[in-house]
């Protein structure tokens, strides 16, 4: 049964069983209402703090029971903003993520600081021309001025159980580190917050934004509960059947992505790749783009971990003296600059200046990485340890390595010593 709801803007209250009722609004988080015997357990609060208030008092109204607990799917602005409407309420979150959050409340979701964010928005949406957009302005009115509070209570596992049925909170990761689904078995519902979206080409940025592989085994756990009704953090709910068709199609992606990658696809040449799966619904307009994203994200984790086995085989390489070998892990065109201003360019030259050193312990430290289109730069902090005549010598050093890929393999293409000291 769908009732008219109306405030700022239109919305709508679903009853999706006998004790869980929806609110869906455009551009707003839904936020849900169980009844339980002994008051009504909210989840999420959205991004408006009198809409929450005006749907907690028509849901207490409604029921004649006041409310207990607020659980928050995770600890995103979208899903908090109207979280100073149950602040006479328990409100529980997950124990993952709890510290960061509990300072980035003082820090980048401070109310100064999210007032002066509104400010920095406001004067870019005028110099680079946005669009307008309804849910911006939506988040320019409410967020430089709502309350925000931390957790009363932090739990990877919570359950709030009455006579009748339970309220299962768990944390289930994904979307981000602290996203938590809420399970209602009575009901045969769960709620999964921005681990699902049920209509791709309206609401599905969030999820999108920050889908990772993780997703499937995610599916994977809430299908075991066999649940009637998945409820999404933004938009229509949607089903078992709905969410194993979408949880297959990732299953598939995520493998060809993969394929990709060890082929040597560029991100740009993603969308356009022929091996690529059926998408499972209707394709958003920006789904190509996320795309990109989703292939960058995995070219990264795979990235990380093939560099980090090309440093292992690298110090080993330099342990047997090994020229050649060590030559393998560069590009054609290399260029290796030391602070003092001297430089080897190319194969030839680095074998004229390469001489053997007797290595007794070489140990590296990742200090800072990022990627730049199809390079991979990182900053590398080097502890070795040497024995000349039996005196043994330790040296720090510091180096930026400048990554490229040939032929689907990482090799460096700048290796840049910033400077070393030896360590008395």
């Amino acid at each position: 049964m769908v009732t008219p709801f109306c405030f700022s803007m239109s919305g709508q209250v679903i009853d999706i069983g006998k004790s869980v009722v929806m609110y869906e609004m455009e551009h707003n988080t839904n936020i849900i209402c169980i009844e339980l015997q002994e008051g009504l357990v909210f989840v999420d609060s959205g991004r408006m703090d009198d809409v929450a208030k005006k749907f907690r008092k028509d849901m207490e109204m409604r029921f004649s029971k006041k409310a207990t607990h607020l659980l928050l799917t995770h600890y995103h602005h979208d899903h908090i903003c109207g979280m100073s409407a149950f602040k006479d309420c328990e409100i529980v979150g997950c124990e993952t993520g709890h510290q960061k959050f509990l300072e980035d409340l003082k820090g980048n979701l401070s109310l100064e600081s999210r007032k002066a964010q509104v400010e920095r928005w406001k004067v870019m949406a005028v110099e680079l021309k946005w669009k307008p957009s309804k849910s911006r302005d939506l988040l320019w009115k409410y967020y430089p001025k709502v309350e925000l509070l931390p957790p009363t209570k932090a739990a990877d596992e919570f359950v709030i159980a009455s006579s009748e049925q339970k309220v299962i909170f768990q944390r289930v990761g994904g979307h981000s580190e602290c996203s938590a689904m809420i399970h209602v078995p009575l009901e045969e519902i769960v709620i999964l917050g921005d681990n699902i979206v049920g209509d791709p080409t309206k609401v599905g940025g969030c999820f999108f934004g920050g889908l990772d592989e993780s997703i499937v085994g995610i599916y994977d756990e809430v299908a075991k509960f066999k649940p009637k009704t998945i409820i999404p953090g933004h938009g229509p709910i949607t089903d078992l059947p709905y969410m194993k068709e979408a949880g297959a199609y990732f299953k598939k992606l995520f493998k060809s992505l993969r394929e990709m990658y060890d082929t040597g696809v560029k991100p740009t040449e993603v969308a356009s790749y022929k091996d690529l799966p059926e998408f499972y619904d209707e394709k958003p307009d920006y789904w190509d783009s996320a795309l990109e994203r989703l292939y960058q994200k995995i070219s990264s984790e795979m990235s990380l971990k093939e560099i980090d086995k090309i440093h292992v085989e690298l110090n080993q390489a330099s342990f047997e003296n090994d020229g050649e070998k060590i030559l393998n892990f560069y590009a054609k065109d290399f260029v290796v600059t030391v602070s003092n201003g001297f430089f080897v360019r190319g194969a030839d030259d680095f074998k004229r200046c390469f001489r053997p050193t007797n290595y007794v312990d070489i140990k590296n430290e990742r200090l800072d990485h990022f990627f730049l289109g199809d390079k991979f730069i990182e900053k590398i902090a080097t502890t070795s340890k040497t024995n000349t005549n039996g005196t043994e010598q330790t040296t720090e050093s510091e180096a930026v390595h400048i990554w490229i890929r040939e032929n689907a393999d990482w090799k460096i293409q700048s290796d840049i010593r910033l400077g070393s000291k030896d360590i008395e």
